[in-house]
């Protein structure tokens, strides 16, 4: 202890002593971080990160479905107008503003044990497979109802989209979430990576699968339903059993 007539350390000294304790604990914490996370990536990991990409290719292709095909072919079979083509396109980024705080709260928690992202998960899932059942019930009626009572198929259609749309959030959030449940440091900027990529995986398949189904034929339009939710049937099951793979 300084003596009362020995001057104390100046300002800057004290500074600089707040700022290398705050280095030294910003760097100690990577170290325990590492010690904690499993040192390799098991298969079922990337069984995981699969699952998820499959997913959120499935939510894109739903949600660009109508419009990576030709208009008058769409128009013609449901008797739309291009605006409300347009609008079935805009409740992508109209749900995903609605829907982001619910997805945050969701994912928030259990974040520990991975529950949170397992629930994610399967809302996203079942959201997209009833946007896709839906869009199925269109096709069901005869042309001459499709066509008179449009406003009826485009409030139907557009409820679908927007349950699509709520899916996004789900999957989106839950990119940095996965990588650091399922996978040890050095593999987790490649996992981020590949699950961000369901999404533009699933636009790419969108402009191949919607004009190769369709070929500018309005009768062939009634595939835009199932075409892309099949697949959603295969793994609603796996999805939920998350909690306990890895």
């Amino acid at each position: 202890t300084a003596s009362p007539g020995t001057p104390g350390p100046s300002r800057g000294v004290r500074s600089r002593a707040r700022l290398v304790n705050m280095e030294q604990a910003l760097l100690a914490r990577p170290a325990v971080h590492s010690a904690m996370a499993p040192d390799r990536s098991k298969p079922t990991d990337w069984y995981v990160l699969a699952l998820f990409v499959a997913l959120g290719a499935n939510q894109a292709i739903l949600w660009f479905t109508f419009s990576s095909v030709s208009t008058p072919g769409v128009s013609e079979y449901y008797g739309f107008t291009d605006s409300t083509i347009d609008l079935l396109l805009a409740w992508g980024p109209i749900g995903g503003i609605l829907f982001q705080p619910a997805a945050t709260a969701l994912l928030s928690t259990s974040q520990s044990d991975g529950l949170g992202l397992r629930a994610s998960m399967r809302v996203a899932g079942f959201m997209s497979l009833l946007c896709a059942a839906l869009r199925l019930l269109p096709s069901l009626v005869r042309d001459v109802l499709r066509r008179r009572h449009a406003a009826a198929t485009a409030a139907v259609l557009s409820l679908a989209q927007l349950l699509n749309a709520a899916a996004g959030p789900f999957l989106m959030s839950g990119c940095s979430t996965l990588a650091e449940t399922y996978f040890p440091p050095h593999r987790r900027g490649t996992a981020t990576a590949l699950a961000y990529s369901g999404g533009n995986a699933g636009q790419l398949l969108a402009f191949v699968i919607g004009p190769a189904a369709i070929d500018d034929r309005a009768a062939n339009v009634s595939y835009l339903g199932p075409m892309s939710h099949l697949g959603h049937v295969g793994y609603l099951g796996p999805v939920s059993h998350l909690g306990h793979v890895g």
